[in-house]
C-alpha cells in the first residue's frame, strides 16, 4: 500500500515542499532493482488482499509472508514524500498491523478454516 501512497505525490506534485520539487525536477529517474522488487511485492500484496476478502486460508499466509518479507526492505525504500503522503503511509502501516491482528488473533481467524458456506453464514452456532 505504501507504493500507492507514492502516487499521491506523483498526481499532486504541488503537495511536495519546494526543495523536493526542485530536486525531483532536476534528476532523471530510472527504475532500479529495488523498484522492481517493490513492484512485485505490491502485486503479490494485492493478490493476498483479494484472497483475504474472499476468506481464503492461503491468502492469510501469503499476506503474512509478504508483510514480513518486506520489513527488511522498508528502510531502503527511501521516499521523498509530502506531509500528506507521509500521513497516509503511516496509516497504511497501522492498517497492515490491524489486518494481521484480525486474521490471526480475532474471531475472524475461525472463518479462514471454514468452508465457503460456513464463512458467509451469519447465523449463530448451536452448541
Amino acid at each position: 500500500m505504501s507504493v500507492a501512497v507514492s502516487f499521491v505525490d506523483l498526481l499532486f506534485p504541488s503537495l511536495l515542499p519546494p526543495a523536493y520539487r526542485e530536486i525531483s525536477s532536476e534528476t532523471n529517474y530510472q527504475f532500479t532493482v529495488l523498484d522492481w522488487i517493490t513492484l512485485v511485492f505490491s502485486l503479490v500484496y494485492l493478490i493476498a488482499l483479494i484472497g483475504l476478502w474472499q476468506l481464503k486460508n492461503w491468502a492469510r499466509w501469503l499476506y503474512t509472508f509478504v508483510t514480513l518479507a518486506y520489513l527488511p526492505l522498508a528502510p531502503f525504500v527511501s521516499h521523498m514524500l509530502s506531509p500528506t503522503a507521509q500521513a497516509l503511509d503511516g496509516l497504511t502501516y497501522m492498517c497492515t498491523v490491524a489486518i494481521l491482528i484480525l486474521i490471526w488473533v480475532s474471531i475472524l481467524n475461525e472463518k479462514f478454516g471454514a468452508s465457503t458456506t460456513e464463512a458467509v453464514s451469519t447465523a449463530p452456532r448451536k452448541y
